[in-house]
């Protein structure tokens, strides 16, 4: 029998709905729950040790609310997994979707009840899951050629994003999760048949001046995002829904 490639956590006090999760999740057979816990102490130890990429988590548990959670998940380098938050205090807290909206990239944020919501989207955001969390091997690094006639070996899930040359539409410039760049003869299309067959999460948060790799989000606040909390990237009006909704 093949191993469950992911793992997943749920972090819900209501017992009921912690087992409602798991029980759903059943029906992916390569996720596996390593807990499903009711307080933050669980949670944190779970998270240091296992490192889940699929964290279902509700504002409020045992022991406090779970933006220690988020804070732990954003003090590690390398660690992003893919965050379905949810909360029964939205009225009450108004605050708490701006919170972590701007200071914390959740992959999805949900006001409960939230079953409706996971009886009709929870497959499409387990392929999404499936997609950030995705490693790549060896025999799937790329090789570009730089308009300088170099050619460099890249990791395209390090692919921050993807810019316009100032100085012709015919070029464009890679910035790779180290900070390296590079100058490519290329036009978009290209540059979106690389995002697609390695499946980034990809967007254009203007007109076509940027393609980021929206696994790299760290921050929104209207109208800008910033991708690693180094680059800030203007979103135009037209794409506000795609970003901040």
């Amino acid at each position: 029998m093949e191993k469950s490639k992911f793992k997943f956590l749920v972090v819900e006090d209501e017992i009921q709905a912690n087992k409602n999760i798991v029980e759903r999740m059943k029906q992916f057979d390569h996720w596996k729950c390593v807990g499903a816990v009711l307080s933050l102490k669980e949670a944190i130890k779970i998270i240091e040790e296992e490192k889940p990429e699929l964290l279902f988590l509700d504002w409020e548990v045992r022991g406090g609310n779970t933006f220690t959670l988020l804070e732990l998940v954003y003090s590690f380098i390398d660690y992003r997994p893919y965050i379905i938050y949810f909360t029964g205090y939205q009225s009450d807290r108004p605050e708490i979707p701006m919170e972590i909206i701007n200071k914390y990239q959740v992959s999805k944020y949900l006001v409960k009840p939230i079953f409706e919501n996971l009886t009709n989207h929870l497959t499409e955001y387990i392929d999404e899951a499936e997609k950030k969390s995705r490693v790549i091997t060896d025999d799937d690094f790329i090789w570009i050629e730089t308009s300088f006639g170099a050619k460099e070996r890249i990791n395209p899930l390090n692919i921050v994003f993807i810019s316009q040359c100032e100085t012709s539409s015919r070029k464009k410039i890679i910035t790779m999760h180290d900070g390296k760049t590079y100058e490519i003869k290329s036009n978009w299309n290209n540059c979106i048949k690389i995002a697609e067959d390695f499946q980034l999460h990809y967007s254009f948060p203007n007109s076509r001046y940027f393609m980021i790799n929206r696994s790299y989000i760290s921050k929104k606040l209207k109208p800008f995002i910033w991708l690693k909390d180094t680059y800030k990237i203007e979103v135009t009006r037209d794409k506000w829904k795609d970003f901040f909704l």
